[in-house]
């Protein structure tokens, strides 16, 4: 183990073409980070449930919409917006 590592905007493994794995199973079992930049407008994921996992998401600009399992609700919708 490491006591950390840094990762600059561009660098890791390309999964996708708008996602670069920052942080994978070389370096952690226990969690990831994915860097996504510049996503179209529409661009959708598809309906997915991480079952050990939590997902977490920082926007820096623009917006993004997602559908999640509600607590009171069966479909929660969300906006974030960046800034």
């Amino acid at each position: 183990m490491t006591d950390g590592f840094v990762m600059g905007p561009g660098e890791g493994e390309r999964v996708s073409p708008a996602m670069r794995l920052k942080v994978g199973g070389e370096h952690s079992q226990a969690w990831s980070m994915f860097e996504v930049v510049d996503i179209p407008p529409g661009f959708d994921v598809g309906a997915h449930l991480h079952r050990t996992a939590e997902e977490l998401f920082y926007v820096l600009e623009g917006q993004l919409d997602l559908l999640t399992p509600g607590w009171r609700h069966l479909i929660t919708h969300l906006r974030a917006s960046g800034g």
